[in-house]
């Protein structure tokens, strides 16, 4: 396979017949494209070259680069030296099949929410159960396994749009135009397994902030189907970051259940969670 890196890219040409093509794709800047999407172009560029021709030569000039997704390829503008774009084999799984339902998850859904402050670096995503995981994402995004109720939709797993326009963030692209999780449904996947999440250092400074933005109407319904062991995780959270009012959702039986497992805990009698991780980060981070 093709590294994803341009050998030369000052070095590329604009043939004549691709002049318009590379005009109309510079113009739109599609991270991936397809055979079926170059044709598009070739259409509205009113040439006669053949899509696959086209397509073909465009990669052996350098402004087309194959990636981990057979059909999907991704598209190196004027001046782009590498392919610095973390998602670009997500994109190809959505270009090549477009029924794909994945959301950005974890340490991913919680940068670009704002409660980080650096980019992880590999991407997270939750899939539904019964969708298979791509052999070309495995080793570059990892995958977080999480119940929901059955058909729940898109809307409730992503950021409200109250949220999204209280932080100024793009209603579409919030995300760099991928579907993500928001807080409600961050805090079911932390709650549901927290080893899940891998960046409690930064987080837990941010926890107050991450709790204030839940809005609990939008919380319920996706714990529905939740063990009793990730409402009391996620009603624990809550209560932590100084959020009122979620005493309701604990489970009406409850047994001991943690938050990591070594190092000095924190035992909170009121959702019997022992909490190895997030409390003794918070007390030292005010020590500090």
């Amino acid at each position: 396979m093709q590294s994803l890196r341009a050998v030369n890219p000052a070095s590329r040409v604009v043939p004549k017949w691709a002049a318009g093509l590379i005009a109309h794709m510079v113009q739109r800047a599609p991270p991936v494209v397809s055979l079926e999407v170059i044709a598009r172009y070739l259409e509205a560029c009113q040439s006669t070259v053949e899509p696959a021709v086209a397509l073909s030569r465009l990669v052996r000039l350098g402004w087309l680069r194959r990636t981990h997704f057979n059909g999907a390829y991704a598209f190196l503008p004027p001046g782009v030296e590498s392919l610095a774009d973390p998602y670009i084999d997500l994109r190809s799984w959505r270009l090549t099949k477009p029924s794909a339902r994945f959301f950005l998850a974890g340490s991913s859904a919680a940068w670009h929410l704002g409660y980080l402050d650096r980019r992880p670096e590999h991407p997270a995503i939750w899939l539904e159960d019964q969708v298979p995981f791509p052999k070309a994402l495995r080793g570059r995004v990892s995958r977080v396994t999480t119940l929901f109720p059955q058909g729940i939709s898109a809307q409730a797993l992503a950021p409200s749009v109250k949220l999204l326009r209280a932080r100024g963030l793009d209603l579409l692209n919030w995300a760099e135009g991928l579907p993500g999780f928001g807080p409600e449904a961050l805090l079911v996947q932390i709650a549901s397994r927290p080893v899940s999440f891998d960046a409690w250092v930064d987080f837990a400074g941010r926890l107050a902030d991450f709790c204030a933005d839940i809005e609990l109407s939008r919380l319920a319904p996706l714990l529905e189907v939740a063990t009793g062991a990730t409402r009391q995780r996620a009603v624990y959270l809550l209560r932590l970051g100084g959020k009122r009012g979620v005493l309701s959702l604990l489970p009406k039986t409850m047994q001991a259940t943690k938050i990591g497992t070594s190092g000095p805990a924190h035992w909170d009698s009121r959702t019997s969670v022992s909490d190895h991780v997030v409390a003794p980060l918070l007390t030292a981070n005010n020590k500090a």
